[in-house]
């Protein structure tokens, strides 16, 4: 099983923290939600890796709500699924959608190869959609009662940084500061993806590199740098704060005498 990763690093100056996103292109129906899947804050001058393993898919039902004007699709059941397999949404107790599940569908007919097909064989209209590596990546909404979602798995993969808090499952729309498709070299498994600011734009660069695994020695070395910052890092800022707290207090009293 392969498996992929891409190292976000943040030089774009823009302030704290920035969001990056990684989501996908099933294919071209406008019809097809795109939403966030593997998402990562990383502070101005940091970096922050997120990684995947290609081979392991699933098919999902999800309630959508609307967050203000951003749509966001909330995964109430999940399985894993097979490209080329066939899915159907049932009602549980034959009543409504509340109860609805998904289940294989063994007669589903000739399915490509590349295909996840979902039909809705339920009593009312659901958000179906797929994903894979325990995140979903695209939705179709409001697929009505008889109706078959098609999802080929040729995915595309972009990257995005944002101003804004970006939460999985959110829709992708034109908020992005700027995206970016990936697509891997066959001999690579890293993309280093780097947001820097540019006559006054934030501009992506990719650099291809590979690795063979989240290293031991990186791991150790993540987990004594966030040790050190909460026995040292912490304790001393709120000690400082007490401090400055203090003599804001005793001059202001001063001030007063």
């Amino acid at each position: 099983m392969s498996k992929y990763f891409i190292e976000f690093k943040n030089k774009a100056g823009l302030g704290q923290y920035s969001t990056f996103c990684v989501y996908q292109q099933m294919n071209d129906a406008e019809y097809i939600d795109s939403v966030a899947w593997l998402v990562t804050s990383v502070p101005g001058g940091s970096a922050s890796t997120v990684s995947w393993k290609i081979g392991k898919y699933m098919v999902a039902l999800a309630e959508y709500r609307l967050k203000g004007h951003i749509g966001i699709y909330h995964t109430k059941q999940s399985a894993t699924a097979e490209i080329g397999s066939a899915w159907q949404i049932i009602d549980y107790d034959g009543k409504d959608s509340e109860t609805q599940t998904l289940v294989p569908l063994s007669s589903g007919g000739r399915v490509e190869p590349d295909t996840i097909k979902i039909t809705n064989n339920s009593t009312s209209s659901a958000n179906c959609g797929v994903g894979m590596w325990g995140g979903t990546t695209a939705f179709e909404r409001n697929v009505q009662r008889n109706s078959t979602s098609v999802f080929k798995i040729k995915p595309q993969y972009w990257v995005g940084v944002f101003d804004i808090e970006i939460q999985r499952g959110q829709v992708i729309e034109d908020n992005a500061l700027t995206s970016k498709p990936i697509s891997f070299p066959s001999d690579k498994n890293l993309a280093i993806v780097t947001a820097i600011a540019e006559n006054g734009k934030v501009v992506l660069t990719v650099e291809f590199g590979e690795r063979t695994s989240d290293s031991y020695f990186r791991s150790l070395r993540d987990f004594c740098a966030k040790l050190y910052e909460i026995i040292f890092i912490v304790p001393i800022s709120f000690i400082k704060n007490c401090f400055m707290f203090v003599f804001e207090a005793i001059g202001s009293s001063k001030k007063k005498n």
